[in-house]
């Protein structure tokens, strides 16, 4: 099942993983059972041949029984501790507490990111550690050279038998990473180490007398030859792993050499080892007149050496903690050759001990990677664990969401089929071939079919003619060409109901695809009252449009007709004034004044009304307009005015916004002028013009802020009542008799009109004797700018 085996892949060897127990998978190259053999051999294998040289060491070798335990005694505590420290240092899992997936993954991440960015630094500190490890061993031995230390067979055997040891524990180790991560590397130092301990083990035993009458060779001769073989077999074992290797890199898996090959030549060349002191005499080992006395030490320095250079050029050493101390381990064995055993004059001195102890130290470096190695194989199989285990958990969680979210998802289901069913407009859907699939009850009332009698018919139906017939030549162009000529639009078009009468609606049609089939979704209204109070309104805006054609003749009228009469009202009382004055009396002269007084007013009057109806109906176009031009022109208008009332205009600086230039003047003069007229007695009057530009709130989210126009005009007037604010706009109306103030109260509601024809507003706030405040809201830019409006 899906939920509880999962694969990962790890070095080309596959495991299904069951929860979080990992075994090998099916097919893959597991150890066969000569193969388990040799594991399971090694461990009887290791304690026999301890036992061996230690009885062997006691009863013939003159070494103490205490001696011998306390060293192994010694050698077992540290192994003990370095397992117990792998152990502790391994951390806990308890069974079914995991780290949750975002601290694991990210932690994983964050320590492969650190290891590549640290990379670089990693590698000059483990090359400063090969470079500090081999200058310290030379100036060891420049240091040590003279010293007249001389050891004996006891110390001899007591070391090779630790080496025994210890090469068995690197050959276990090796052998068991080799058959959980099949590599030759590990192969070939597990071999090497298995013979190279049967070779220390006969190097430790040759010490003994009790095997000297048996040997064709002197001990002399026979201590230093068996521990150049013993050398010589690992460096060699050592190259070959690196050859191994590179063989590997070039041909890939048919490069790799078997198992059986390696364990075969191994354990041929270990045989023949035996065989050779067994039967050889051996000429001397050293050869006190050359400067190294014994020479034959170079040939596994060489191996040594090669094996080194091969490992440091695969450059696996910068990141891989195991070729790490494996190079560490090759630079102390080479060392330790050269440096050390070639310049041993004799057995059992300061350099042929300190060489053994070197070879300790180098298998120790070995061992030392492996544990290391395996330890950090432990950690990543233990985290990739806890990872799949998280993922399981998370698998889980997500089904049972998916499973919430399907449930919620068939409530919403049957929310939608409730909306749709309830919903004033009618949804019908039809396939590709136009047969109705739904009918919903909005669609029922409209049409008045039931839906038994239009879902798997035609949905043309419903539709009168020319529709009726080319509805499937509409469906079949649009599958052919892909050209939409309704779909994703709105459309007025007309219906046919049940009773065959034909009403418009308003139809919008939408695609989808359900199931790999492309369906269509009609929404449709009832139009029929919306197309009712259409014609109304169009009535009505024709009847409106020939009420301002009358308006427009009343204007040209009233401009010129009306006002005839009006100016010879005016000539002739004036006339008569001036020709029979004295002959009408003062009673008579005050009627004509009254005459002409009448006349004046009518006259004014008229003209208000006609700026007041050209305000929209003879407006200029919109252009950028200065108003601080316009303010100049005002005041220099009203100059007189200003003189005679003793007033001040101030005018700060004003912006520049679309307008009707003539209207703006207009706006502004009968602003400037009612501030001057309506003035308190005891003060003149003075007038302030300014502006601002601020930003007016957008009408929704979408939209953008507004910029616009305050123009602010403030006097120190008579002022008014606050509930008058509103009044004052109103065409005709006045707050004062026209005895005290004159006009005809038409300035403010001219005013009023130019703010509405540009699209802005004006109020007024006042104080009885304080003076009052108009406000004129405009925009900065307008979208007519070039063009009339009305």
């Amino acid at each position: 099942m899906m939920d509880d085996v999962r694969e990962r892949s790890v070095d080309d060897d596959t495991f299904p993983v069951v929860e979080d127990h990992i075994v090998p998978a099916a097919g893959d190259d597991t150890p066969s059972a000569w193969r388990r053999l040799v594991i399971y051999l090694s461990i009887p294998a290791a304690l026999g041949i301890a036992y061996f040289l230690i009885h062997t060491a006691i009863l013939h070798g003159g070494i103490q029984p205490h001696t011998v335990m306390e060293v192994l005694g010694i050698f077992l505590v540290l192994v003990v501790g370095i397992f117990a420290a792998v152990i502790i240092g391994k951390p806990a899992s308890p069974v079914g507490k995991f780290p949750a997936m975002d601290d694991v993954v990210p932690a994983m991440e964050d320590a492969t990111d650190s290891a590549v960015v640290d990379g670089p630094y990693l590698a000059r500190r483990r090359s400063a550690v090969y470079w500090g490890l081999a200058a310290v061993l030379v100036i060891s031995y420049v240091l040590l050279r003279k010293s007249t230390w001389q050891g004996g067979a006891q110390l001899h055997t007591i070391m090779e038998v630790v080496a025994t040891l210890l090469a068995l524990m690197v050959t276990a180790m090796a052998l068991v990473r080799f058959y959980s991560k099949k590599n030759n590397t590990f192969l070939f130092i597990g071999t090497g180490f298995l013979g190279t301990a049967f070779l220390d083990g006969y190097h430790a035993v040759v010490t003994s007398k009790f095997f000297a009458p048996y040997l064709p060779s002197d001990l002399p001769a026979l201590i230093p030859w068996s521990w150049v073989a013993s050398r010589q077999f690992l460096s060699v074992l050592l190259c070959l792993s690196w050859l191994a290797w590179v063989r590997e890199q070039r041909l890939g898996k048919p490069g790799r050499i078997s198992e059986r090959t390696v364990y075969l030549t191994s354990g041929i060349l270990t045989l023949a080892s035996f065989l050779f002191f067994a039967f050889v005499p051996l000429p001397r080992a050293y050869y006190p007149e050359f400067i190294f006395h014994r020479p034959e030490e170079f040939l596994p320095a060489f191996f040594f050496l090669v094996a080194l250079i091969g490992y440091l050029r695969k450059g696996e050493w910068r990141s891989d903690v195991f070729e790490h101390w494996l190079v560490l381990s090759l630079i102390v064995g080479f060392l330790g050759q050269t440096v050390f055993m070639s310049f041993s004059g004799q057995l059992f001195d300061m350099e042929f001990d300190a060489a053994h102890l070197l070879k300790k130290v180098s298998y120790v470096c070995v061992l030392t990677g492996l544990l290391v190695s395996m330890y950090s194989s432990f950690r990543r199989a233990e985290e990739s664990t806890m990872i799949l285990a998280r993922a399981y958990g998370m698998l889980r969680t997500e089904i049972a969401e998916r499973e919430h979210a399907e449930e919620a998802l068939r409530g919403s289901e049957e929310r939608l089929r409730a909306i749709v069913d309830n919903l004033v407009d009618g949804v019908i859907t039809i396939d590709d071939t136009g047969v109705v699939q739904s009918f919903n009850p909005g669609a029922e009332r409209i049409f008045g079919y039931a839906p038994d009698e239009v879902v798997g018919g035609n949905v043309r139906m419903l539709m009168p003619e020319p529709n009726h017939s080319r509805h499937d030549t509409y469906i079949a162009d649009y599958l052919t060409t892909g050209e939409a000529k309704i779909i994703g639009k709105g459309r007025e078009v007309e219906g046919r109901r049940r009773d065959g009468s034909i009403f418009p609606l308003e139809l919008g049609i939408g695609e989808m695809a359900v199931g790999g089939h492309r369906m269509f979704t009609g929404i449709v209204r009832d139009i029929t009252e919306r197309k009712q109070a259409e014609a109304t309104l169009a009535r009505r805006a024709e009847e409106l449009a020939r009420s301002n054609a009358d308006l427009e003749e009343f204007a040209y009228v009233a401009s010129h007709d009306l006002q005839e009469p009006l100016r010879k009202v005016q000539s002739f009382g004036g006339r008569l004034q001036t020709k029979y004055g004295d002959a009408l009396g003062k009673e008579g002269s005050d009627y004509v004044v009254r005459m002409r007084d009448a006349a004046d007013r009518m006259q004014r009057l008229i003209t208000d009304l006609l700026n007041f109806s050209r305000v929209t109906t003879q407006g200029q176009a919109f252009v950028p307009v200065d108003l601080a031009r316009v303010a100049r022109e005002v005041v220099s208008d009203l100059e007189v005015r200003i003189q005679e009332t003793d007033g001040r205009v101030e005018c700060s600086d004003l912006p520049t916004i679309d307008a009707d230039p003539l209207q703006m003047h207009q706006l502004l003069q009968n602003l400037v002028a009612n501030a001057l007229k309506y003035r308190r007695e005891d003060a003149p009057p003075v007038v302030q013009v300014s502006a601002r530009i601020v930003e007016k709130d957008p009408p929704s989210a979408y939209a953008k802020p507004t910029k616009m126009c305050e123009i602010v005009v403030t006097d120190n007037g008579i002022g008014f009542e606050k509930q008058y604010a509103d009044r004052i706009f109103g065409i005709f109306q006045r707050l004062h008799g026209r005895g005290k103030y004159e006009g005809t109260g038409v300035g403010l509601a001219l005013c009023r009109k130019i703010s509405e024809r540009h699209g802005g507003t004006i109020t007024a706030e006042g104080r009885p004797g304080e003076g009052a405040t108009f406000t004129v809201t405009l925009p900065v830019n307008h979208p007519k700018i070039g063009a009339t409006t009305s």
